[in-house]
C-alpha cells in the first residue's frame, strides 16, 4: 500500500487529536507525504574555477549548452532540470521579471563570468530546462561558480547553494593531484556530506578529428593513486564513507565532442556514462530514503497516539483526586528533568565560552606563524633576484598555499574538536529526555532496523519536549566551519592580486619587500577575522537550539501545570477506547507491510 492512501482522513483527525498544541501530528505528516511528492534532488557540482565543470554538465547532457572555455566562466548557479520544453529561465535577485533565453550564447550574456562580471547583472539563478532521460526521475545538476573563484561574489553564491544538501560532484584536477586549496576545500564542504561522487577530468583538445589528451596514462594512474590515498585519508578523518569507486577519471571534452560527433565509442571510452550511472543510483536511493524516513515518522506518529490514549484512559479510572495528584506527580517531575537539562544547556554555553577563548589564542598564534612563514620565504625569493610581476605572484600564491593549509589543518581540526565536544552535550540532554520518557526509548528501538538517525527522521513534530527536534536542527550547521578556509583564500587571493598589479615589471629588493609588508600583515588580519567570524556565527546558532530548548520546555511546564486543575471527562472512556482500538489496527497494518 502507497503512505499516501495508508494515511487516510481518519488517521489523520486522530493523531490530530491526540496532539498537543502548535503541532498536530496528523497535518504535518500530511504535508511531509504532499511535499515528497517533488522528486527533485539537488547534486551541485563543486570545484575550483577552471576544472570543467561546466563541460563536465555538457558531456552529461550530450549538448553544449553552457560556456565552458578554460577561463573562469560561470558566475551565477545553473540548475539543469528536466522540461518537456527546452528552454533557460534567468532569475534576478531584485526583481521578478524572467527572462527566456535559448542559445548558448544568449546564455553566456548571464551566466559568463566575461560578459557579467561578478554578477553585475543581479541574477539569481538559472534554470536550464532539457529534454534529457537522466534528469527525468527529479535529479537536478547544479553548475555552481569555482570555488576560490576570482571574486568573493561567486564565493559566496557557491556557499549560499549547498549548505544543508546531502550529497555532491567534486572535480578535481589530475595534473598537479589534488592541491592544498582543494584538499582545505573538500575538508570543509564534505564534512556536510554523507557521500560524494569525485571526478577527475583529463584535459583533451581535438586535431583533425582526433582527441589528443594533455595527461599521459601513467600520469593519470599515478594522479589516481595518489588522490584516493588522500580522499580515503580525508574520510577517515571526517567518518565519511569512500571507496575506489566513488573516484573516478572522465574525459568531459571527449565526452561531448564524441555526443555532438554521434561517436558512441569516443563517448564510452571518456567514461561518462559510468558517472550517468552513479547519479541515477543516487537518485533511485533518494526516492527510497524520502520514503523510508516518511514510514518511520508515521510509525513514530501511532506509538506517540498510542501512548498518549493509554495515559488518558488510566485517568478515566480514577478518582478526581487521583488524577489530580497524578497530573501534579507529572508537572514535578517534568520541573525535575527540566532542571538537569537546564544545567546541561549551562555547561554548553560554558563550554562555548571556554572553547571561544581557545579558539582565537590559537588564531592569533597560527595567523602570525602562517605570516612570518610567508615573510621568510617570500624574501628568500626575492633576495634570490625575482622581483618582476608575474614570477613574484607565481612563488607568492605557492608559497601563501603551502603556509595556509598549515595553518587551516590546524585550525579545521581544532573546530571539529568543538563541534564534537558540543554534540557530546546535545548528547547529554536527549539522555535526559529519552530517559523521561519511555517512548524515546520505545521509538530508538525501531530505528536499529533502519539507517536512519532518529533526530532527523523525528524533527520538531515528533520530539519530545522539542528537543530531538532542536539537536536535529543543530546537526545542519556544521557548514559554515567548512567554508572558513574557502572564504579565506578568496580573500587572500584578491589581495595577492591587487599586490601583483602593484608591482608591475622589474623593481628593485627592497621597493618589492617595502610593497609585500603590508600584504603580508593584511593577510594576517583577515585569517583572523575570517576565523573569528565563522566561530560567532556557528556559536549563536547553537545558543540559538539552546534557547529553544529552555522556552519549548517552560511551555510544557505551564501547560503541564494548567492542566492539574482540569477535570477529567468521563463520558469519553467509550471515545478513548474505540480512538486506541484504530490505532492498534493501523500499528498492526503498518508492522504487517514492513
Amino acid at each position: 500500500m502507497k503512505i499516501e492512501e495508508f494515511v487516510n482522513e481518519q488517521l489523520v483527525d486522530i493523531l490530530n487529536k491526540y496532539s498537543d498544541e502548535p503541532n498536530k501530528v496528523g497535518s504535518l505528516l500530511r504535508q511531509a507525504i504532499n511535499n515528497s511528492e517533488n522528486k527533485e534532488m539537488i547534486v551541485p557540482v563543486l570545484g575550483m574555477q577552471g576544472l570543467g565543470k561546466s563541460t563536465l554538465i555538457n558531456a552529461l547532457l550530450r549538448e553544449n549548452i553552457l560556456p565552458s572555455e578554460v577561463d573562469e566562466t560561470t558566475c551565477v548557479p545553473v540548475e539543469v532540470k528536466y522540461g518537456e520544453e527546452e528552454k533557460a529561465e534567468v532569475h534576478f535577485e531584485n526583481k521578478s521579471d524572467i527572462v527566456i533565453v535559448h542559445t548558448q550564447a544568449e546564455l553566456a550574456d548571464y551566466v559568463d563570468n566575461n560578459f557579467n562580471p561578478a554578477n553585475k547583472k543581479g541574477v539569481e539563478r538559472i534554470v536550464l530546462f532539457r529534454k534529457d532521460d537522466l534528469l527525468k526521475s527529479g535529479l537536478i545538476v547544479v553548475d555552481l561558480p569555482g570555488v576560490g573563484s576570482l571574486t568573493i561574489e561567486n564565493e559566496n553564491t557557491t556557499k549560499r547553494y549547498i549548505e544543508n544538501l546531502c550529497t555532491a560532484i567534486f572535480v578535481i584536477p589530475i595534473v598537479p593531484t589534488m592541491r592544498k586549496t582543494e584538499r582545505i576545500f573538500i575538508k570543509g564542504a564534505w564534512s556536510q556530506f554523507s557521500t560524494a561522487i569525485f571526478v577527475k577530468n583529463r584535459w583533451a583538445k581535438e586535431e583533425d578529428g582526433v582527441i589528443l589528451n594533455s595527461e599521459s596514462d601513467l600520469e593519470v594512474e599515478e594522479s589516481f593513486s595518489h588522490d584516493t590515498k588522500e580522499l580515503k585519508k580525508l574520510a577517515g578523518e571526517l567518518q565519511n564513507m569512500f571507496s575506489d569507486d566513488d573516484l573516478i577519471v572522465v574525459n568531459a571534452y571527449k565526452g561531448i565532442y564524441g555526443a555532438l560527433k554521434r561517436n558512441e565509442k569516443m563517448v564510452v571510452e571518456s567514461n561518462i556514462e559510468i558517472l550517468k550511472d552513479k547519479l541515477e543510483h543516487l537518485a533511485s536511493n533518494w526516492e527510497s530514503e524520502k520514503l523510508q524516513m516518511l514510514w518511520a515518522k508515521l510509525e513514530m506518529g501511532l506509538f506517540v497516539t498510542k501512548r498518549s490514549i493509554e495515559n488518558l484512559l488510566k485517568e478515566q479510572a480514577l478518582s478526581a483526586e487521583d488524577v489530580k495528584r497524578k497530573r501534579k506527580e507529572e508537572y514535578n517531575n517534568y520541573v525535575k528533568f527540566t532542571r538537569e537539562i537546564s544545567n546541561k544547556v549551562s555547561e554548553t554555553r560554558q563550554l562555548l565560552n571556554d572553547k571561544e577563548e581557545g579558539i582565537f589564542k590559537l588564531v592569533r598564534t597560527k595567523s602570525e606563524e602562517c605570516a612570518g612563514s610567508i615573510r621568510a620565504r617570500v624574501y628568500h625569493v626575492i633576495e634570490q633576484g625575482v622581483v618582476d610581476g608575474p614570477k613574484l605572484s607565481e612563488a607568492f600564491n605557492d608559497i601563501q598555499e603551502d603556509e595556509m593549509e598549515v595553518f587551516f589543518d590546524v585550525i579545521f581540526d581544532k573546530m571539529l574538536e568543538v563541534k564534537s565536544s558540543v554534540e557530546e552535550k546535545f548528547e547529554k540532554i536527549q539522555d535526559i529526555i529519552s530517559s523521561e520518557n519511555d517512548f524515546s526509548q520505545e521509538s530508538k528501538s525501531f530505528y536499529k532496523k533502519s539507517s536512519l538517525k532518529l533526530e532527523k527522521t523525528a524533527e520538531p513534530i515528533f520530539g519530545v519536549g522539542g528537543v530531538i527536534g532542536a539537536i536535529w536542527a543543530y546537526s545542519s550547521i556544521g557548514g559554515p566551519w567548512g567554508w572558513v578556509a574557502a572564504a579565506a583564500i578568496t580573500i587572500v587571493a584578491g589581495i595577492a592580486g591587487a599586490l601583483i598589479k602593484r608591482l608591475g615589471m622589474k623593481r628593485r629588493m627592497n621597493n618589492v619587500k617595502s610593497e609585500i609588508e603590508p600584504v603580508i600583515d593584511e593577510i594576517e588580519s583577515t585569517l583572523r577575522k575570517t576565523v573569528r567570524e565563522k566561530y560567532e556565527e556557528v556559536s549563536d546558532k547553537i545558543r540559538m537550539v539552546l534557547d529553544s530548548i529552555i522556552s519549548t520546555r517552560r511551555d510544557e511546564e505551564r501547560r503541564l501545570h494548567d492542566q492539574i486543575n482540569t477535570p477529567v471527562n468521563t463520558e469519553e472512556t467509550a471515545i478513548l477506547t474505540r480512538d486506541l482500538e484504530y490505532v492498534e489496527q493501523r500499528i498492526n497494518e503498518l508492522q504487517k507491510h514492513e
